[in-house]
């Protein structure tokens, strides 16, 4: 059970109290964990075990990790040992998945992020005065293929200046000759009529909603793992986060 399911199952109060009190989070999920199984049972000694790891995987202090151990192993009356073993599978399952997750967002992003910061980049020198409006709501860090928020950082800077956007004026700027070959692949291979603008804007707000995201809930899992106090402000910006994700983004 991890933090958001706590909130969600016992409310944010439960959890906040719970750490501001230092009742441990691991205890927890053991008593949770036994709760109405008969733990004489091997099968649901595995069931328990295989609940709890995944949450002492986590800890980052070896000698904490050590006492959730030998309480989870008296809790259940298993072998610390095993328990070791068990765990040292769940990190070789974690890589093996951690790599396909990687070949997965890879994909991913050359057929949806690249593709969304190509379109970007062309829209904007196509309709200079759309570069305002991307002004307001990105920055040059938000684009991460290869050269492009060089790009979109000497675009912005003409509109900054208040200076004519055209291909010609941005391709001056950029003195690395693999950037300016890329520019020019850009200008040549995007289609800007195809292109929606509205559906730019929103796919860029997904993308800042999802960065949002991953950045608050390590924020949260942090704080956890550290027996820190959530801030309400912090698991406020996370939910609403998350509705809005779950509503597409808009």
């Amino acid at each position: 059970m991890d933090p958001d399911e706590i909130a969600k199952e016992k409310g944010f109060s439960f959890l906040k109290d719970m750490i501001k009190n230092g009742m441990d989070l691991i205890g927890f999920r053991i008593k949770e964990a036994v709760k109405g199984r008969d733990i004489s049972s091997i099968e649901e000694k595995v069931r328990v075990a295989k609940e709890v790891l995944p949450s002492i995987r986590v800890i980052p202090d070896l000698i904490r990790r050590k006492e959730e151990i030998k309480r989870l192993s008296e809790a259940i009356k298993v072998n610390e040992d095993i328990l070791w073993l068990e765990l040292k599978k769940l990190k070789i399952n974690e890589s093996e998945e951690n790599l396909k997750r990687k070949i997965a967002e890879s994909i991913e992003f050359k057929n949806g992020k690249l593709k969304l910061e190509e379109e970007t980049i062309a829209f904007m020198l196509k309709n200079p005065e759309s570069v305002e409006e991307f002004r307001n709501i990105l920055k040059p860090e938000n684009f991460d293929g290869e050269y492009h928020s060089l790009i979109v950082e000497k675009i912005f800077s003409l509109c900054e200046k208040d200076e004519e956007i055209s291909e010609f004026k941005v391709l001056d700027l950029i003195e690395d000759e693999e950037a300016k070959k890329h520019f020019t692949s850009i200008i040549w291979n995007v289609n800007v009529e195809s292109i929606n603008d509205k559906e730019l804007f929103s796919s860029w707000k997904r993308e800042i909603l999802k960065k949002e995201f991953e950045s608050l809930k390590k924020e949260i899992e942090n704080r956890i793992s550290n027996s820190e106090e959530i801030p309400v402000d912090v698991y406020k910006k996370f939910q609403e986060v998350v509705k809005h994700l779950k509503k597409g983004g808009c």
